[in-house]
């Protein structure tokens, strides 16, 4: 049986360099795996953005009760309800439950 010979690189490999692309490598991939576990993405203000405003914020008035929130969910609509209590449609889950899973 015939071992082959190893051959030295053909490059000098420096350790330094060696370590410090293993490192940027191994934040690639967290960065990678944080990005395609987030399925919202959010962008970083601008320096700009940072900063307050010179005028400053009204403050609210206080009011008796509180208003609804713009953004309501309904998380089934009627005919959807009816559907289900009539037996039809069962195991079927909502697209944003999904999402939410």
């Amino acid at each position: 049986m015939h071992t082959r010979s190893r051959r030295p690189p053909l490059e000098l490999i420096d350790p330094e360099i060696e370590a410090s692309n293993r490192k940027r490598n191994t934040q690639r991939r967290l960065n990678q795996r944080i990005l395609v576990a987030s399925p919202i993405q959010r962008r970083s203000p601008s320096p700009t953005e940072r900063t307050p405003s010179p005028t400053p914020s009204p403050t609210p008035s206080p009011s008796p009760s509180p208003s609804p929130s713009p953004f309501q969910y309904e998380p089934h609509s009627p005919i959807r309800m009816a559907d289900n209590n009539n037996g039809h449609n069962e195991g079927h889950l909502d697209p944003i439950i999904l999402q939410l899973q």
